[in-house]
This record gives structure tokens, sequence and C-alpha cells, in this order.
């Protein structure tokens, strides 16, 4: 097994993005936890890619009006 200095780090690219949006938007969890979760993602996905758009990525996480509804969304 090779060891991981060997490895040059690879970059995270919109295609990568949109699959983790993709995964998000299909969650079937409340709205509020979505938007939780969508959130976190994109902290920790900012660090990634320094062209990384936070407000596009959260529209494609299709957080509005999606999973069970909560008393907020009612």
């Amino acid at each position: 097994m090779q060891n991981f200095k060997y490895f040059t780090e690879a970059k995270m690219a919109r295609q990568h993005f949109q699959l983790i949006a993709d995964i998000i938007s299909k969650l079937d969890i409340s709205t509020v936890i979505k938007k939780e979760v969508a959130s976190a993602f994109a902290d920790g996905l900012e660090d990634t890619n320094p062209i990384f758009k936070r407000d596009a990525f959260m529209k494609a996480t299709k957080t509005k009006n999606k999973g069970i509804p909560t008393v907020k969304d009612k």
C-alpha cells in the first residue's frame, strides 16, 4: 500500500458540489434540518475552492418547501 504523502490533493470542482447538493435535495427530512445540513456542507466546501458560490449551492439543495413540512413551513 502506498503512503498518502505521494498523492497530490485533488481540488473539488463544480460537479462535486452539484453531486453533494443533489444528494441533499433528495433527503426526506424536514426543511429546517435540510437547511442546517446544506449550510454545514457549504461552510466546509467554501474552504475547498476559492470560487465556491455558497448562494448557488444553497439554491441547488432545493431547501425551500421540500422535505417533510414543519410547523414553520405551514
